[in-house]
């Protein structure tokens, strides 16, 4: 073998181990920003999912405090009618003794009548499924 022939092999060993090293390097490198841009896509994700988990936290937390709100408000609008219920009947009842001491002989006049329809004798000339005939009442 010549010399020239060894030479020409030798350039072109090492002509293909380069062109190998760069070819190596080149896929080394496209996987390396392969893995950098899913990963910035996935941090992307993580991004939104977090900010939608804060946004829904926002909003029941404005809720929760909407309700805190609105239970305080019916809770003192109870408390105020409580009072003035309070007042109506304090006020009702200095009315009622104000009346009984203008008015002694009727303060009776609540009071049911002893003679009233609803407490009267039955009237034996009533018709009807509740009333019993007189054969129902007499024993054999």
């Amino acid at each position: 073998m010549s010399t020239e022939l060894i030479v020409v092999l030798v350039i072109i060993v090492v002509l293909v181990a380069v062109a190998a090293w760069l070819l190596s390097r080149r896929r080394r490198s496209a996987a390396r920003r392969e893995a950098a841009v899913q990963e910035r896509q996935q941090a992307a994700a993580a991004e939104r999912a977090a900010e939608m988990h804060r946004a829904e936290a926002d909003e029941r937390a404005a809720q929760a405090r909407h309700a805190r709100a609105v239970a305080a408000e019916q809770e003192a609008e109870a408390e105020r009618l409580t009072a003035t219920a309070g007042d109506e009947a304090a006020a009702a009842a200095e009315r009622r003794r104000t009346a009984d001491t203008l008015h002694p002989d009727a303060s009776d006049a609540d009071a049911p009548d002893p003679a009233s329809p609803r407490d009267a004798a039955p009237n034996p000339d009533r018709t009807g499924p509740d009333v019993v005939s007189d054969e129902q009442r007499r024993p054999g």
